[in-house]
């Protein structure tokens, strides 16, 4: 058989037979005992090899599974959950993700207008939609710009059961920083439209976890508000009520802890030759004080006193309904882990506790709320 031929690839002659070149090679037909063309249906094969084809297109790049999705209707049934697991919405793809769901696209001063002119929900009437039921299958989702949370926001006002089971939601750093700036929680302080979009997502998303990537200081300034900040996350922490908060690329800037878990990814350590990284007196010159300061400021005495009066600062006195601090998990529930600190991982764990808090009174054992890790 010649080379890169089949016999089932192999034409069936139906005329005479033809005198053959004895140095040609022969061609053999394949046997069709059934009279059958030969296609190939997924569904022959044994249901658990279709799981196995499936799950291999599962792993396929967005791209990819996406062409995979449109070579039938079962294929496309089978694997839009996978195709829609992990969501991003920007402004650069607003439109394509949420075409079909009726919305404009407005401004945030107009979709707040119009939300006040409907009494406080969209002024479209949400009708079954097949892109919302696609959009039901989303356990990841990242809103990466301010354009991209706006326009979330209008989408959730149109279908309110948009994203039922979330497992995890992503602010990306322009929209959290967007989020604490806009007056979202802060009675008495400047208030923009954009607030609106804020209080929008609190009321229509409830994700098992959260995700903040933590924008970065600059000259060693606070990122935000004090206040504002804390307002911000405790308004999360308690509408959402997530099993943990993760934030990455924390600097020199570390957040309030008020969840259940806190999850802290550190930037890199800075190179410095005068920290020995197994003392536990020292850490390197980005982690080892800032991280002792930030676990006094979270466990030392009357430290969780002093955060609860800056969000009570905030609160609005004529609202009966405004946010609750004290319903804000216990810090002596609270736990923390710290990544991307090597410096601190390395050493002694209780030696470093015992440093950081030999001048400082603590609430409660420490050293069963808190792990470093490289």
């Amino acid at each position: 058989m010649a080379h890169g031929s089949h016999p089932y690839n192999s034409p069936r002659g139906s005329g005479p037979s033809t005198p053959r070149d004895s140095r040609a090679p022969t061609r053999l037909s394949s046997p069709d005992p059934h009279g059958l063309s030969g296609t190939f249906r997924l569904h022959d094969l044994a249901p658990e090899l279709q799981i196995l084809i499936f799950q291999y297109l599962e792993d396929l790049s967005p791209a990819e599974l996406a062409s995979a999705a449109l070579v039938s209707h079962s294929w496309n049934a089978r694997l839009t959950p996978a195709l829609y697991a992990s969501v991003s919405v920007s402004k650069a793809n607003r439109e394509r993700l949420f075409v079909g769901l009726g919305i404009d696209f407005l401004s945030a001063s107009a979709l707040e207008s119009r939300s006040a002119e409907a009494g406080g929900s969209a002024a479209y009437v949400s009708r079954p939609n097949r892109k919302a039921e696609m959009l039901g299958h989303v356990r990841r989702l990242s809103v990466v710009d301010q354009a991209g949370a706006l326009a979330l926001a209008e989408a959730l006002l149109a279908h309110d059961q948009l994203f039922p089971v979330l497992d995890e939601v992503t602010l990306a750093a322009p929209v959290f920083r967007h989020l604490v700036n806009s007056g979202l929680a802060a009675f008495g302080r400047p208030r923009s439209g954009s607030a609106f979009v804020g209080e929008t997502l609190v009321a229509h998303l409830r994700p098992k976890h959260l995700r903040i990537d933590y924008p970065h200081s600059r000259s060693g300034a606070g990122v935000f508000d004090p206040v504002l900040l804390a307002r911000v996350l405790a308004v999360l922490l308690i509408d959402w009520a997530p099993e943990s908060v993760e934030y990455h690329g924390v600097g020199s800037d570390f957040p309030p802890v008020l969840g259940p878990i806190s999850r802290i990814h550190c930037t890199p350590c800075s190179p410095c030759s005068a920290n020995r990284w197994d003392d536990p007196d020292t850490g390197c010159a980005s982690h080892g004080a800032l991280v002792r300061m930030h676990l006094r400021r979270v466990f030392g005495l009357h430290a969780r006193d002093e955060l609860l009066e800056a969000i009570a600062e905030g609160a609005d006195p004529t609202d009966d309904d405004d946010l609750d601090p004290d319903a804000l998990p216990e810090s002596t529930f609270s736990k923390i882990e710290y990544y991307g600190v090597p410096c601190i991982a390395a050493m002694d764990r209780d030696a470093f506790l015992d440093r950081t808090f030999a001048h400082w009174p603590v609430e409660s054992d420490v050293g069963e709320q808190v792990s470093f890790f490289a």
